[in-house]
């Protein structure tokens, strides 16, 4: 007998909650008193169909960094690669290829160095593209690669990097 008295005052309640309210001859409805409407947080969550999925629109292109970026500072990020190559015209390899002119050289082409396999079939020319593909992530970019570095991270710092790669490049 409870049961139904619940269930007779369950009806009697949803039916005010869920239905029209009239007042004379006048239909008043008040969705917004009944529905939930999306939140900012909800309506964030939400998937926008014209965006691809993964791609962070608000975050700046790596060209943009890169006209922005500081070959003064880019000069203080390759202290970390100095320990394996060295920049200057002439230079001598080390545990790495020297990197004199890198940007428009023919990949695996420094005279001297033994490159892993993997770069030597990976051809072509090193360009701003494929250095920064590389150096955030050698490994991962090119794998079999003998480049132990794990790659450079912050896309600020390594458009920085690659500016003064630009900068000391005799082309």
């Amino acid at each position: 007998m409870l049961a139904g008295v619940i269930a007779m005052l369950a009806s009697i309640v949803s039916k005010g909650v869920f239905e029209p309210h009239h007042s004379g001859d006048e239909h008043v409805w008040h969705a917004a008193d009944h529905y939930p409407i999306n939140t900012k947080t909800q309506l964030a969550s939400q998937v926008n169909l014209d965006e691809e999925p993964g791609i962070d629109y608000d975050k700046p292109s790596f060209a943009e960094l890169l006209s922005k970026a500081d070959p003064t500072s880019g000069k203080k990020v390759f202290k970390k690669c100095s320990a394996c190559h060295s920049i200057n015209e002439g230079g001598a390899n080390k545990v790495g290829p020297n990197l004199w002119n890198i940007i428009g050289k023919d990949v695996a082409s420094t005279v001297g160095f033994g490159y892993s396999d993997a770069m030597v079939d990976f051809g072509g020319v090193w360009t701003i593209e494929r250095l920064e593909a590389f150096l955030s992530d050698p490994k991962g970019y090119l794998p079999g690669t003998k480049m132990s570095f794990s790659g450079i991270k912050k896309d600020s710092k390594l458009a920085d990097l690659v500016q003064y790669l630009i900068s000391v490049n005799g082309n």
